[in-house]
């Protein structure tokens, strides 16, 4: 896969009793696959279980995610509102970076070989 770019996401997360930072890298494998690696930060007076429920959490929402992004599709022309602000000028500078896939097709990788 050629466009091997690197993609760099920081989180804070302020709570009562400290600070947490979750640094997450979205790596491109292949069309229609990456691998994402989050790791978590805490202040020492954070209690470990705590950082791990974060860490925890923030992977099971991104996992909820995951059929959604498997099946979106991008539309030339969609629907949008008054409300809908800036969103029109965000994508036709994303659209770029959409593909298209010969058959339409996604196709799940093989195993857990990640």
């Amino acid at each position: 896969y050629q466009r091997r770019v690197r993609r760099v996401v920081h989180l804070t997360f302020m709570f009562p009793f400290g600070k947490a930072v979750i640094i997450g890298t979205v790596t491109p494998q292949a069309p229609l696959l990456q691998l994402y690696d989050h790791v978590v930060y805490a202040e020492r007076h954070i209690p470990r279980f705590f950082a791990k429920f974060v860490l925890w959490s923030l992977a099971t929402q991104l996992n909820r995610d995951v059929p959604i992004w498997n099946s979106k599709a991008f539309l030339s022309k969609p629907v949008v509102v008054k409300n809908d602000g800036k969103i029109p000028q965000f994508r036709r500078w994303f659209s770029q970076f959409y593909t298209k896939n010969e058959d339409g097709t996604y196709k799940k990788p093989e195993g857990l070989d990640w």
